[in-house]
C-alpha cells in the first residue's frame, strides 16, 4: 500500500485514503465492501499512476520542441535582418565614394 500511495502523490489530490483504502475495509450494511469491484478499481488506478505523467510529461515535451522551431525560425529571420543591416552600413562608404569616383579604380581590370 505504502508504493501504492507514493504513486499517488505523485498525481496530485485524490485522497487516496479516504477515496480507496478505507472504502476498501469497510462494509455495508449487508456485509458489502462500500468500494465496488476492488480489483479491476485498483488495476485501473496502478495504470493511471504509470501512465499519466508519461504521457504529460511527453505532451510537455512536444509543446517545448514546437515552440522552440518558432524561436529559430524567428531568429535566422533576425539573423538574415541583421546582416542585410551590417552590408549596408559596410557599403555606406564606398557608395559614397563611388558617386565622386569612376567605378574602374575600384576593379582590377583584367588585360
Amino acid at each position: 500500500m505504502s508504493l501504492m500511495r507514493t504513486f499517488a502523490m505523485m498525481l496530485g489530490e485524490i485522497d487516496f485514503l479516504n477515496t480507496y483504502v478505507h472504502s476498501y475495509n469497510q462494509r455495508g450494511g449487508e456485509g458489502e465492501r462500500t468500494l465496488p469491484f476492488p480489483l479491476i478499481t485498483f488495476i485501473i488506478l496502478g495504470v493511471f499512476m504509470v501512465f499519466m505523467p508519461i504521457l504529460l510529461m511527453n505532451l510537455l515535451i512536444g509543446l517545448a520542441v514546437g515552440d522552440i522551431e518558432s524561436v529559430r525560425r524567428n531568429a535566422q529571420l533576425k539573423r538574415l535582418a541583421m546582416q542585410v543591416k551590417y552590408i549596408f552600413v559596410v557599403n555606406a562608404p564606398f557608395s559614397a565614394v563611388s558617386n565622386f569616383a569612376p567605378l574602374d579604380l575600384f576593379y582590377k581590370q583584367n588585360y
